[in-house]
């Protein structure tokens, strides 16, 4: 009964969420996972192919070229399963403990089941918030390889690639 309420849980977020990979378009990394808009996508920021190439029509237009594109590519899709976390799974576990806890009345083990749902929801955002900031630094330590690295541009912590042309 658990598993298939897990698979189903799992289902759902995963339908309402991955069309924003398919849809995806030519922007940079979307870094702000404290507003809803960063499930709008994109979530693939360049891919294998030019559009004449056996890339869909109407997809990605840049080709992934470099280093810089990786990492922009994996820090779009952490950022993005954060953005899952706040947006989507934390505030249907609070009420879901909500719920526990307002239909347990004279049960103390709902009551308390209902508590460690939400604590458990918390938690989780602390986790996840922790786990922002850490991609976060790490992406923008990029900005300062430019001298070093090939295809990346910035300084002072500011994260950008080089177009595809360079």
């Amino acid at each position: 009964m658990k598993k298939t309420a897990i698979a189903a849980i799992t289902l759902i977020i995963l339908s309402a969420t991955l069309p924003s990979a398919v849809f995806a378009a030519n922007s940079g990394v979307k870094s702000n996972v404290f507003l809803p808009t960063i499930l709008d996508g994109p979530l693939l920021i360049c891919v294998g192919a030019p559009n004449g190439s056996g890339a869909a029509s109407g997809a990605v237009s840049s080709v992934c070229n470099n280093l810089c594109d990786l990492v922009a590519q994996i820090a779009n899709i952490i950022y993005y399963m954060i953005g899952v976390v706040i947006w989507i799974v934390t505030p249907i576990l609070v009420a879901v403990g909500g719920i526990m806890i307002m239909l347990g009345g004279a049960n103390p083990e709902m009551v308390g089941r209902g508590k460690k749902t939400i604590t458990g929801a918390v938690w989780g955002i602390v986790i996840v918030l922790l786990a922002w900031l850490i991609v976060f630094v790490f992406v923008h330590a990029f900005g300062n390889l430019s001298n070093y690295v090939n295809g990346f541009n910035g300084s002072g912590g500011t994260f950008s690639c080089q177009s595809s042309g360079s």
